[in-house]
């Protein structure tokens, strides 16, 4: 299959979710993907893929030119994975997005990960939900959002991050000129992380974060008081609070206009916060490109276990409330999930 897809000069899209493919599967692919020019997405979730399969996969796209989307969902990938993945990211320079949600990643595959990633100058998106992120992953996250220029979305719910590892990521916040979306929900952030993602975002140099998650942490009412305050001079969009101890939906309204932030601050109520802009991708993942014009000519699109797209769209949004059920994947809907 490796020699297959070096030499396939038409395959844009290939996705083998749930196939067993396991670490010699990914080996095979990732030989492949080193000669490869014309894949552009790339699906392996729920593979038990481990180390040694995403070592390989790391070695695959270090001089791959042309993969821009990567789903390692539901593997068995730990911190060596991780870590070779960071190394790789020092030299791609064309890969946007990777998921590698629901991996053992634990903290020391995510810092270095994140060493990769702070003269990463192509990653757009990185999901990083249910990887054992903790504090120190949270920190090493911070200190490379001061160094990177280019990463606009990343997800770190259901991590066990607590005040001391949101503390060091906010830090981070303040110089970052490119980070619009932060995903931080189903935490255990309390008064002082809260407080301190206020006061790092009232003070950015540029400001430019749209989206804040923070729902089911345990903020209570004082923390959310001086987050929400510090936010109203901000670019903060939609922000959302709900399942946190202080959360009163009579204290923190639907919707607040402020006169000073250029757009209105919203807070989104369990009622309402299925909306699509809690989707990481709810347009075009991408936006158009040239690229990705040309493949919708000549891609063949290689896809199992496509079911409902509602249902997968569901998952999406609800953040994997049924994390045993594969939900499926839809080709036309993939860079949509690839990191949330």
């Amino acid at each position: 299959f490796g020699i297959c897809l070096a030499t396939n000069q038409n395959l844009a899209q290939l996705v083998l979710d749930q196939n067993g493919i396991g670490n010699i599967g990914a080996a095979a692919i990732g030989s492949g993907l080193r000669q490869n020019q014309t894949l552009q997405q790339l699906g392996l979730r729920y593979n038990r893929i481990g180390n040694d399969g995403a070592v390989a996969l790391a070695q695959g796209i270090k001089d791959n030119a042309c993969l821009m989307r990567l789903a390692l969902w539901n593997n068995d990938i730990g911190p060596e994975g991780a870590i070779a993945f960071g190394k790789a990211l020092e030299h791609n320079t064309r890969l946007q997005q990777l998921g590698l949600r629901r991996n053992p990643i634990g903290e020391e595959g995510v810092v270095g990960l994140a060493r990769g990633l702070a003269t990463n100058t192509s990653l757009l998106r990185l999901g990083l939900s249910h990887a054992q992120v903790g504090d120190t992953g949270a920190a090493a996250l911070g200190d490379m959002l001061t160094c990177n220029s280019r990463l606009e979305q990343l997800g770190l719910q259901h991590n066990h991050i607590g005040d001391s590892g949101v503390i060091e990521l906010a830090k981070g916040l303040k110089d970052n000129q490119s980070l619009q979306q932060l995903h931080l929900y189903h935490n255990q952030i309390r008064n002082d992380g809260a407080a301190a993602l206020g006061e790092q975002l009232s003070t950015t140099k540029r400001k430019i974060l749209t989206h804040l998650s923070l729902h089911d942490n345990d903020v209570g009412e004082i923390g959310l008081s001086i987050l929400t305050s510090a936010l109203q001079d901000s670019t903060i969009q939609h922000l959302t609070l709900h399942g946190n101890p202080g959360y009163d939906e009579t204290f923190f309204p639907v919707a607040t206009t402020t006169t000073t932030a250029p757009s209105s601050v919203i807070v989104l109520t369990p009622q309402n916060s299925n909306d699509d802009s809690l989707q990481l991708f709810p347009q075009d993942p991408l936006g158009k490109s040239q690229d990705d014009d040309k493949s919708k000519s000549n891609a063949t699109h290689v896809g199992y276990n496509n079911e409902d797209k509602n249902d997968n769209e569901n998952h999406v949004v609800n953040g994997d409330s049924n994390p045993g059920v594969n939900p499926g994947v839809n080709t036309n809907d993939f860079g949509k999930e690839i990191t949330d």
